[in-house]
């Protein structure tokens, strides 16, 4: 059996992870799964409506 290596990336919004990862996939020739891939497709409609459309984005409490 052969073991595998996850790499994890974390890190704030607009920090290069979604890129870097891409990277190194390619580079790696290695399996990418994409949070923001993951996210686009299953929120597809609410991602393209507009704030006037009745989707407001509201600051989280904590």
């Amino acid at each position: 059996m052969t073991n595998g290596t996850l790499i994890f990336f974390c890190g704030k919004m607009g920090a290069g992870k979604s890129t870097l990862a891409k990277r190194l996939a390619e580079e790696k020739g290695a399996v990418l799964i994409s949070e923001d891939d993951l996210l686009s497709k299953l929120y597809a409609a609410l991602l393209h409506k507009s704030h006037h459309e009745g989707i407001h984005y509201v600051k989280p409490a904590w």
